[in-house]
């Protein structure tokens, strides 16, 4: 599969075929430069860019003294409120375009119709992006973060909750003065398995987002607000 193209037109081309809609219902979609593939099960749409695997800097590598990968460890989640249809949809195509800038590898979201609003496991998680597929120095990951949470505060999408304090997931962090991303680390202490957000609700609250004390990729990074919120003023709770 082909490298993401770099012409400008190439770019409009395939921001308009990964709308929200068009993941939504088909499991393959491709152009001459382009395919990939989703899983598209009984709540999410998990999109793997084509991309992925053309180019050594997307092929993840297993740890230190390991032969094999398990795809797990740092993720970021973006919280946007699902109960809205059309907000959910807003937000997608607008972070979709990101990532086809920025090549990121693999993503999930919520499907139209669910909501992760009543479910402690999967709240303030409508949209995952896969780090470990990306990893810096390949991403100017502080870049993305910015770009992403500007972006969506400017076309105002509402957020899960309009309390800071209850936007985001229980097992995860926030990233610095952001409005709707957090992240947390999955990936079991001996890197064999994921943890699953059940288990992971089961360590000390402050050690949740990285049980086991990995070296945090995000700690540095701070949004920089441009202008004060757009949203959450309207949402009732």
């Amino acid at each position: 599969m082909a490298l993401l193209p770099d012409e400008t037109d190439n770019l409009t081309s395939l921001k308009a075929l990964f709308t929200y809609d068009n993941i939504s219902k088909s499991k393959a979609l491709s152009d001459k430069d382009y395919t990939f593939a989703s899983q598209i099960n009984a709540k999410t749409v998990f999109i793997e860019f084509g991309y992925i695997g053309s180019d050594p800097s997307y092929t993840p590598k297993p740890p230190s003294g390991q032969t094999k990968f398990t795809p797990g460890g740092w993720k970021l989640h973006i919280a946007v409120d699902d109960t809205d249809p059309e907000n959910l949809a807003k937000a997608w195509n607008i972070v979709k375009n990101i990532f086809i800038e920025y090549r990121i590898a693999q993503a999930k979201i919520i499907k139209s119709g669910i909501s992760f609003a009543e479910d402690i496991t999967q709240y303030g998680k409508q949209i995952t992006i896969y780090y470990f597929y990306n990893p810096a120095p390949q991403r100017d990951w502080d870049k993305i973060i910015n770009e992403i949470d500007d972006q969506l505060d400017k076309a105002g999408i509402e957020p899960v909750h309009p309390d800071m304090a209850k936007r985001f997931s229980p097992t995860d962090r926030p990233i610095t003065n952001s409005r709707y991303i957090s992240y947390r680390n999955d990936l079991s202490e001996d890197s064999q398995h994921v943890l699953d957000s059940t288990t992971v609700m089961g360590f000390p609250e402050d050690k949740r987002y990285n049980p086991f004390g990995r070296p945090d990729p995000f700690a540095s990074i701070s949004v920089r607000l441009q202008s004060e919120p757009t949203t959450h003023l309207s949402m009732k709770k």
